[in-house]
């Protein structure tokens, strides 16, 4: 079969009702999810409203996100595991870096520090160096944060910045050369210098948490390289949230490697047409029936 990685999906990708069909398949992770959360499905039945609050998205796609895996991961030998932002924890998980609880723990301490950050994200249409210029040119004529927080593409850039930046960006990001520049509907500017608070609070929790080395190589955010070693998956971790997300070099490490197809893992399909557009191939699952689908096509090879 051909080479691929799993990969798990991060903020924009929920959905109201996601995972409700995989309730009675993975009963068990939703068992434990309520231990943590009690009445965990009543944030799944969110609106997507309610759901796009940084409170309620991380949780749900991080159990999702283990929920299927937990029903695939004996049919499955992926050569890297990888997620996009909160989705590298559901990466560590599968890896057995960290139990199911421990994960979910940090993602209920990292989401409601989260929720508390000001700032705001776009999505910019240009390449990477336009952006980053624009980026700096603005911190550095209102000494206002606004920083290159992912790279997705060579034509996907997101930034974070200072809510007062709004207006400034929405007028003139066309004199940089940026095509577009769509403000996502998030809570927060993450993956940048905003949320430092966050990094110091859920760094003390991340290093009371033995990292073991992980079972399958991950591919970190904030470096785009593979790791088996679990020190170094942890210690990239407790930077995860101030660093931007390098998810194309995080792609190129893939198919530097061999990788020719990504298997996308959790609500949504963000991460397999990313993967389209960089001339991989993609499947998703993120269903029951996709699971049932994908069982017998791994089984058949």
């Amino acid at each position: 079969m051909t080479k691929y990685s799993i990969v798990f999906p991060g903020q924009g990708a929920q959905k109201q009702g996601m995972g409700m069909d995989l309730l009675e398949i993975s009963k068990e992770i939703f068992d434990r999810a309520n231990n943590i959360y009690p009445d965990f499905q009543s944030i799944l039945q969110k609106t997507d409203q309610e759901l796009s609050n940084t409170l309620y998205s991380q949780p749900a796609l991080y159990v999702v996100s283990c929920a299927i895996w937990l029903a695939m991961k004996d049919s499955v030998g992926p050569a890297y595991l990888a997620g996009h932002s909160v989705g590298e924890y559901a990466a560590c998980y599968a890896a057995g870096c960290f139990s199911f609880e421990d994960g979910l723990r940090l993602i209920k301490l990292r989401s409601e520090l989260m929720a508390k950050c000001s700032g705001i994200m776009f999505a910019c249409i240009a390449n990477f160096e336009d952006v980053a210029n624009f980026a700096k040119n603005i911190n550095d004529s209102t000494g206002l944060v606004c920083e290159v927080s992912n790279h997705n593409l060579d034509s996907q850039i997101i930034i974070s910045c200072d809510e007062r930046l709004k207006n400034q960006i929405n007028q003139s990001y066309k004199e940089f050369g940026i095509k577009r520049c769509i403000q996502l509907k998030v809570s927060g500017g993450f993956h940048s210098s905003l949320v430092e608070s966050v990094q110091k609070e859920l760094a003390k929790e991340i290093e009371k948490i033995n990292f073991n080395d992980p079972k399958i190589a991950v591919i970190s955010n904030k470096t785009g390289e593979a790791s088996l070693d679990g020190s170094e998956i942890k210690n990239n971790l407790i930077d995860h949230v101030t660093h931007g997300v390098k998810w194309k070099k995080s792609m190129d490490c893939m198919k530097d490697n061999g990788v020719e197809m990504l298997v996308e893992m959790g609500c949504g399909n963000v991460l397999s047409k990313l993967a389209e557009k960089s001339n991989m191939k993609s499947m998703t699952i993120g269903s029951i029936d996709d699971i049932l689908c994908a069982k017998k096509e791994f089984l058949n090879v």
